[in-house]
């Protein structure tokens, strides 16, 4: 976000001053328009990009949008109609929802609650077109689950959103795990390879459209290593990313057919998923 708009001089996630919304969308259209593709004031090489999202986790509470729900949906329909008056085939995504670590649940924690309540309310679900979130299991516990909380947590969102009468596709910018031993909770290379599989076979039977691993690299500092290659001078792939390739081939085209468990054949706290790849059953 450009300094001028800012509300707060966070430039990378703080609210935008109310008398800036005209400007702001103003450069939204011209930064669509450079990536539209249309052969009209393109970027060099005319790369295109379809999705744009609107903001990221706007629900904490510190310096962002978190407390002004309506605020941001007020934003949020000046964005909509600058991207689409640049790029009518582009979509508009909410900004990725942590909807986790409520500031109600404890002492530190820095997400609203009631954000994306108080963004409906005020008429924001007509301008985004994809619902867009984080979940990662170290929350799993928010979402009553002993797995991981990704197919609870979309299943809340998309109760929510119904509610208000919306029906949206649904994506996850972020997701992950770690392999740190030395981080709370610890965890392992053959910990980070199963949550991978897990996560992805879970998104695809909650029938979310996108999910992201976050990230590629370990991004090193306080952050715990959730990504697929090291930080190191060369970067040496972890067996996280061999097993995303093996992911991507196995249940890249494969089709969801039923969840299974718990409890199968006296097994307790099982979970599996069927899928269905070249006329046979995957597991």
């Amino acid at each position: 976000m450009p300094l001028w708009a800012s509300l707060s001089g966070n430039t990378y996630n703080g609210r935008i001053h109310p008398d800036a919304l005209d400007d702001f969308a103003q450069f939204l259209r011209a930064t669509v328009e450079r990536y539209d593709g249309d052969g009209h004031q393109d970027a060099p090489g005319r790369p295109i990009i379809r999705h744009w999202e609107i903001f990221n986790e706007p629900d904490n509470v510190d310096n962002r949008w978190g407390g002004y729900g309506a605020e941001y949906a007020q934003m949020l329909e000046v964005a909509y109609g600058a991207v689409k008056s640049a790029d009518p085939n582009a979509q508009v995504l909410l900004g990725g929802l942590a909807y986790d670590w409520f500031d109600t649940q404890v002492e530190d924690g820095q997400f609203d609650p009631d954000f994306l309540d108080d963004v409906l309310s005020a008429g924001g679900g007509a301008y985004f077109d994809i619902m867009n979130f984080h979940t990662y299991p170290i929350f799993a516990s928010d979402w009553d689950s002993e797995s991981t909380g990704l197919v609870q947590k979309t299943a809340a969102l998309r109760a929510k959103l119904s509610s208000y009468g919306f029906d949206k596709p649904m994506m996850i910018t972020e997701t992950g795990w770690h392999n740190g031993t030395d981080t709370l909770p610890p965890s392992s290379d053959a910990e980070q390879v199963a949550r991978l599989v897990q996560l992805y076979a879970q998104g695809i039977a909650a029938d979310v459209d996108v999910l992201i691993w976050f990230m590629i690299y370990d991004s090193g500092g306080f952050a715990p290593p959730y990504g697929l290659v090291t930080s190191d001078d060369p970067p040496q792939e972890k067996l996280a990313y061999y097993a995303y390739q093996a992911a991507v081939e196995q249940l890249g085209d494969a089709e969801f057919v039923r969840a299974i468990g718990p409890n199968v054949s006296g097994v307790a706290n099982m979970e599996a998923y069927q899928f269905s790849k070249d006329g046979d059953a995957l597991y």
